[in-house]
């Protein structure tokens, strides 16, 4: 159990220093973060999938975006309107980027496949080779 907080310690200060406060956007009420995916999934390659999971859980609930190109758009969920889960060209992004938008999503992320769009959205999980987005939204590329 020491190991485990030694090792949630490291970590942690190790993300403080790589996860920057402040994505230019207006989000009331959000904990905003930038975050480097590489130093996100460092816990998970050097630890089990549980100890990490302690280790960035942290940053689970807060609010960050990426940039990337568009890959598929995809209904998900038995609800109507169905809910949209958006992949992307993971050829410079890794881990991949999952982000689920709501419905009213639909024909703009359709309209933009292939083109590089800024997503913001919720954390709500990570392991080594993703991280999830939920909540999502289209921010405009400056």
């Amino acid at each position: 159990m020491q190991e485990l907080l030694e090792a949630q310690g490291k970590h942690a200060e190790m993300l403080r220093s790589k996860i920057v406060s402040g994505i230019s956007v207006s989000a009331p009420g959000r904990q905003v973060c930038t975050l480097n995916f590489e130093a996100v999934v460092a816990p998970f390659k050097q630890h089990s999938t549980i100890v990490a999971r302690q280790l960035v859980q942290g940053l689970f609930g807060q609010w960050s975006g990426f940039d990337a190109s568009i890959e598929d758009v995809q209904e998900v969920g038995l609800q109507r309107p169905k809910n949209l889960w958006v992949t992307f060209d993971v050829s410079i992004l890794e881990p991949n980027p999952m982000a689920f938008f709501g419905p009213e999503w639909r024909d703009r992320l359709i309209a933009l496949r292939g083109q590089t769009v800024r997503v913001f959205g919720k954390i709500s999980d990570m392991s080594e080779m993703s991280i999830t987005l939920t909540d999502c939204e289209l921010l405009s590329r400056q």
